[in-house]
Formats: structure tokens, sequence, C-alpha cells
């Protein structure tokens, strides 16, 4: 009789130990991320309040030079950056010809599963451009561009610089 609390003790302490290391897979399951598509996809998480790519480099310049050609926004790209900016978080590339695209990066509305770690997914409006690259370039608020000013140019100059904008959003293609 006393060989079944013992047994009951192990049990319980194989099955919790189990059910552990399923919650570490899930919670490192890289499957949710996606650089299928460029816009609203599900590409970075982060970590110690630090964010970080989930997928491969190659897929995700890959899927953005897609886009980028579809769009027509300059050369192909052929490397990227995550940057804070006024408390909002984006990617940009560097493309070929000199120019660089921006892209918000926004909380998915879903934590890894027990981590609490946020994920983050590609906004749908990119803001490219050239003239403005050495002052910080323009970058997405909301379905619009920051405006940007070369830094070269004298105060007072009209000049808005060369921001393109680029976006997906169905809300934003109307305004």
């Amino acid at each position: 009789m006393k060989k079944h609390p013992l047994f009951l003790i192990l049990s319980l302490a194989l099955v919790f130990s189990c059910t552990d290391d399923v919650n570490n897979k899930r919670d490192h399951d890289m499957s949710i991320f996606s650089a299928k598509g460029y816009t609203e996809s599900k590409i970075a998480y982060s970590e110690d309040g630090e964010i970080k790519i989930a997928v491969d480099d190659n897929a995700l310049l890959y899927a953005f030079n897609q886009y980028s050609e579809t769009n027509r926004l300059g050369e192909p790209a052929d490397r990227y950056e995550v940057f804070a900016y006024e408390g909002e978080n984006f990617i940009r590339f560097f493309h070929k010809d000199g120019s660089m695209s921006t892209t918000a990066l926004i909380p998915a509305n879903e934590n890894m599963k027990t981590s609490g770690n946020m994920i983050y997914m590609t906004g749908c409006t990119t803001c490219t451009s050239s003239d403005c690259n050495s002052g910080g370039g323009c970058v997405p608020n909301g379905c619009y561009c920051t405006p940007c000013k070369p830094p070269s140019l004298p105060p007072g100059n009209p000049y808005e610089g060369d921001c393109l904008r680029s976006t997906s959003c169905a809300g934003c293609n109307d305004q």
C-alpha cells in the first residue's frame, strides 16, 4: 500500500515537468511569424524591452523587395534596422539607390503564450525618401507620413522633401 502514494507523487511530478516543457516550446514556437507578405505580417517580438526580428533575414528582405517593386519604391533593399522614434517602433529598409523606406511595427494585440512578450506586425503604410535621409527620413504616422525637410534647406524654404507614401490599408486608400 505504501507504493501507491509514491507512484502517485512520481506521476504528478512527471506530468508537471512535461507541462512546463510543452509551455516553453509553445512560447518559442516561431510558426506564428511569417514574411510571406510584407504588410500586416507578424515578424517580430519583444524580449527584455528589445524588439527582435523572428523571421529569416533573407525572407524578410525578399518580402519587402517584392512589396517595393510592386509599389515602385526604388532599387531593392539590402539591409534593414529596427529603431524607436517618439515612443513608436519602426523597421527601416535601406535601398541600394540610397533611399530608405520605413514601416511601423505595431503590437499585434497578442502575447507569446507563456512569457507575455509582445508580438509585432508590420503596419500597412510605408514611407520612402532619399532627400531626407540624413535628417532621419519620414516615418508613418497612421495612414500618412510625417513631413520631411532636407536638413540642407535654409529655414523658411517651402520644399517638403520627397517622402513617398504607399499603403495597403483599406481605410487609408480612401483618404
